[in-house]
């Protein structure tokens, strides 16, 4: 639904810019905290069920503390995946892989210098790492990252910088495809950029073909997302005195019924996300600044993230994400929220209309008295670390069998109070003897549930 324009048409845009507006909004919902250091998020709408889509985020703690947090979008976390230090995630859906089309979470794994490909399965939520053997290496220090779906064939490119004063002025572009075998691999196909201080910031218009990398202390470049493209800025904007050094994560909301959209630029310093409007002429200059955004939270970070698909009655024009740094969590909020306050925003939605929430009793239920959360690293060596969250207090068996049923070692049999526990098995059995290569079982129990998870175990 089209916004009033009637303002738009008395002033010229470089008075937008003096005149944006103010906005402030509360949150509809908070995720459940992380356990470290929240950092970025990521959407992805169920295909056949939007109220039954998720929220990922990374914690950028260390192993293992760090990890991927999944949340549904009523904040209840439905996944944790043990992995160290990740730092930005980033979602496509319905991604050519071979002859496959999937949906695929993306990460940067900061300490370790490479990427790890999740694929979300939508009939149980959860994200599984497909990965190519060996990972994906990328810069060092890896740190910002986009995705971009190529609307023609459905190919997945990542973009990727760096926060090595060695690598600062290069975005690394790399194509994600099967490596043969069903799993995810990258391969290099351009570096480009002029950049002098640290990239992180990213966002691609997959329609349009255009990515936006937000340089801290500069301003906000626009380049060709195609790599067979140009490699030189088409644009520089966000450039405003005030936000110097201060230009963090990056969002596009797209209005469902024009080309309009708008790319949101978090300012932490300010507490603050800066909206732009993006031109719907591929050459255009004119970034003008709609509306500076504020939230009652008491350390507004620089993750956010956005889509305009409806998702719920509490949702009906998207969601838009913010991160919120001191309580290591994120803020959900409703684009309408935004746009109300605003008459140079599209509403997003016909307000005469209602959505409902979908009805979600076809999905696996996540334990409500138990979660368990895949092992790490698996394959391992030396040794693997699990992790058991617990609703209540609960006498609780995890132990250890081979393939054929026999039981190796018992890791623990007592009683737990609610909260997260972690657990560490070295490879050993119940004398402490190192046990032999191959597949093993850990079950877990309380009295009311029993899980188990797959380990492998290579010497």
């Amino acid at each position: 639904m089209k916004r009033p324009f009637l303002v738009c048409l008395f002033f010229p845009l470089f008075v937008f810019a003096q005149l944006a507006d103010s906005i402030y909004v509360t949150p509809r919902i908070a995720t459940q905290p992380v356990m470290s250091d929240a950092d970025d998020p990521a959407i992805w709408v169920h295909p056949e069920n939007p109220g039954a889509s998720l929220i990922v985020g990374t914690d950028k703690g260390v192993y293992p503390e760090g990890g991927l947090f999944v949340w549904s979008l009523e904040g209840e976390q439905v996944q944790h995946i043990v992995i160290s230090h990740p730092n930005s995630v980033d979602i496509r859906q319905n991604v050519s892989i071979g002859s496959e089309k999937m949906d695929l979470a993306v990460v940067t794994m900061r300490d370790h210098a490479e990427l790890r490909v999740f694929r979300i399965d939508k009939e149980s939520r959860q994200l599984y790492d497909i990965t190519t053997e060996g990972s994906i290496p990328v810069l060092n220090s890896t740190y910002g990252l986009a995705l971009y779906r190529r609307p023609a064939d459905g190919v997945l490119f990542a973009f990727v910088t760096s926060k090595d004063n060695d690598f600062w002025d290069q975005i690394a572009q790399y194509r994600l495809e099967d490596d043969g075998t069903g799993r995810i691999k990258g391969t290099l196909v351009r570096t480009f950029g002029d950049h002098t201080t640290v990239v992180e910031g990213m966002v691609v218009d997959d329609a349009k073909g255009f990515l936006y990398a937000a340089e801290e202390e500069k301003g906000v470049y626009k380049y060709y997302a195609e790599p067979d493209k140009a490699d030189t800025s088409l644009a520089l904007f966000a450039t405003e005195e005030e936000l110097t050094a201060n230009r963090e994560g990056l969002a596009i909301y797209t209005c469902p019924d024009s080309d309009e959209s708008y790319l949101l630029v978090s300012t932490p310093a300010q507490k603050m996300v800066r909206i732009y409007a993006l031109p719907e002429e591929d050459y255009s200059n004119l970034f003008p600044l709609l509306a500076k955004l504020y939230t009652s939270s008491s350390k507004a970070g620089d993750g956010i993230a956005c889509v305009s698909t409806p998702v719920s009655s509490l949702f009906p024009a998207g969601i838009f994400v913010w991160h919120d740094q001191r309580e290591r969590r994120f803020l959900l909020f409703g684009w309408e929220q935004i746009a109300e306050q605003c008459n140079k925003l599209c509403l997003g939605y016909d307000p005469t209309t209602t959505v409902d929430s979908p009805d979600q009793s076809k999905f696996i239920k996540v334990p409500e008295e138990m979660v368990v959360s895949p092992n790490y690293p698996n394959p391992f060596n030396n040794g693997t670390r699990f992790q058991i969250q617990l609703a209540h207090s609960h006498e609780i068996r995890a132990e250890i069998f081979d393939v054929m049923g026999k039981r190796v070692k018992e890791i623990f049999k007592g009683q737990l109070d609610a909260g997260i526990h972690h657990f560490y098995w070295q490879g050993n059995d119940l004398r402490g003897a190192l046990v032999p290569s191959g597949f093993y079982f850990l079950r877990i129990k309380i009295p009311s549930e029993t899980h188990i998870l797959q380990m492998n175990l290579v010497r």
